[in-house]
């Protein structure tokens, strides 16, 4: 998926805080092994995402 899509789709309920989303931002190989794929929530699409109701 482009980035410029990555929004709409999230506006969109087709990508979720829960959709594995591969984040090509890892500096490390340790990072590529403990985060790759993560959550889209734990990503830097997060702030695309509501804040959880307290």
């Amino acid at each position: 998926m482009e980035r410029r899509a990555l929004k709409p789709a999230v506006a969109a309920g087709t990508l979720g805080p829960d959709t594995p989303y591969f984040d090509n931002t890892v500096a490390t190989k340790a990072e590529m092994a403990a985060r790759w794929p993560a959550p889209a929530g734990r990503t830097w699409l997060a702030r695309y995402f509501a804040p959880a109701a307290a």
